[in-house]
């Protein structure tokens, strides 16, 4: 898994940018590209994204964004896509907000959410967020990448959490962590 990318922002598109990382340039869907600046080293912080027939990287500029973003397309019916274009109408914390107190309405009024995808949102994410955050954030981020890797494997984020638990904390290798989770999530 790509964590994050680092290097200097060739083009800047309202849903893309390309970022050359030391001779390599990635194309990464973003929500705004008011968060980047052109010609500018910066990180990028990523997502893979893999479907049956595509596979993409998704940047933000912060971690709220990636964790929002983590938490939409977890939702039945969001996507990507859709989930991307949520961000690009509101700041992350905002749709944090709307959801644990349940406003629909705000929810729907975002780029790409319908009455029915607002209310599956509430539905599934209220009052999971803020306990969800702060785990994620207590996270290093090897454990948090090995994390979002056990996650695309299929697992539930429950037993993700509680088979990483009993992982060491000095362990520095995301492949290391997985593989003592994967012994502990198949007993």
């Amino acid at each position: 898994m790509i964590y994050a990318l680092t290097g200097q922002v060739h083009v800047l598109q309202p849903d893309h940018l390309l970022i050359n990382v030391q001779g390599v340039t990635y194309f990464v869907h973003i929500a705004r590209s008011s968060a980047f600046q052109l010609g500018h080293v910066q990180t990028v912080l990523t997502l893979q994204i893999f479907r049956e027939d595509d596979q993409y990287l998704v940047g933000f500029a912060t971690e709220e964004e990636r964790f929002i973003f983590q938490r939409l397309i977890s939702v039945k019916g969001i996507g990507p896509k859709t989930a991307l274009g949520a961000l690009s109408g509101t700041m992350a914390s905002e749709i944090i907000k709307a959801i644990n107190i349940g406003n629909v309405s705000f929810l729907k009024s975002l780029p790409g959410i319908g009455p029915k995808a607002a209310s599956q949102i509430v539905l599934d994410l209220r009052g999971k967020l803020v306990e969800d955050e702060t785990k994620s954030a207590s996270l290093p981020p090897v454990f948090e990448e090995a994390r979002d890797g056990l996650k695309a494997l299929g697992f539930k984020p429950k037993e993700i959490d509680d088979a990483l638990k009993l992982v060491r904390a000095d362990e520095t290798s995301v492949e290391a962590i997985i593989k003592i989770a994967l012994k502990r999530l198949g007993k």
